[in-house]
């Protein structure tokens, strides 16, 4: 199945001049064909549908009318109501395709600066382990206790990094760190520019994704997809601190004991049989 993408939709479209003008005309159903086209104009690839030879058996199979219906409203839609624009070859919403670039622009931005950070930690990563190595001569002089109290230090510092640190290039140290040392799989490039991207949608996006990845090992769940659905999640609620998230954790799991009160006969609800 073809992956859906969202694209925004104001509230209050069914108001507008043009669309009330269409309105006027085909009812209710022709506004749910006006927004079954905006939808297939949203999958191509250039917001825009050809108009060849069966383009309008394509419309009507979706509209679910016949083939002369669906050419008569979308020359309507373009001749009387403004609703599309047409150069005769293809035809498209301007508004649509005025959204979809504000979202490709920011889109383009955020996988720019996820690369930037990408290679900037990489290159951070690099220096501290040239670091490591120029200093290992002297570390083995440290006594037998000492170095064993460091080593403790270290791995409780790697499995629980501090998630209040308002600076971006930290943020991407520790996400990475946490990813390596905490099974999520160490390495896997694409997943981790995929992750970073997530840190433009919040005001503490490092914070944020840190708490993300510490329920995906509570869940037992280490990977992106997860991790996905839990910050869109957030995202769609309009969460953007830390505080936030965690209190939007804390209501829903609130919501599931309520509704599913625990018994003696009944498993205890664990942070896997939680939809985010």
């Amino acid at each position: 199945m073809k992956e859906a993408y969202y694209f925004s939709h104001d509230s209050n479209a069914r108001h507008d001049p043009k669309v009330l003008a269409m309105r006027s005309v085909y009812g209710a159903e022709g506004y749910g064909w006006y927004w079954i086209i905006i939808e297939m104009l949203r999958d191509q690839n250039d917001y825009q549908i050809e108009l060849s030879k069966y383009c309008w058996n394509a419309l009507a199979m979706q509209m679910q009318c016949d083939a002369e219906t669906a050419h008569k409203f979308v020359d309507d839609c373009i001749q009387e109501f403004g609703l599309f624009i047409s150069d005769e070859n293809h035809f498209w919403s301007e508004s649509l395709k005025n959204r979809m670039k504000k979202r490709d622009e920011k889109s383009e931005k955020a996988k720019k600066a996820a690369q930037k950070r990408w290679k900037k930690a990489n290159s951070d990563k690099g220096s501290e382990q040239t670091d490591s190595e120029s200093n290992a001569g002297a570390m083995q002089t440290q006594s037998k206790g000492n170095a064993l109290k460091e080593k403790k230090g270290k791995e409780s510092k790697r499995n629980t990094p501090p998630i209040s640190s308002s600076s971006e290039e930290e943020a991407v140290k520790k996400i990475f760190h946490f990813w390596d040392q905490n099974g999520f799989g160490f390495g896997h490039t694409e997943m981790k520019n995929k992750l970073l991207s997530w840190l433009d949608d919040f005001d503490e996006g490092g914070p944020i994704i840190l708490y993300a990845m510490e329920l995906a090992c509570e869940s037992n769940k280490m990977n992106y997809s997860y991790l996905k659905k839990v910050l869109k999640n957030w995202s769609d609620k309009g969460v953007q601190t830390l505080e936030q998230a965690k209190a939007a954790r804390k209501e829903f799991v609130g919501q599931n004991q309520r509704a599913s009160p625990p018994s003696s006969s009944q498993k205890e609800l664990k942070p896997e049989d939680y939809m985010f």
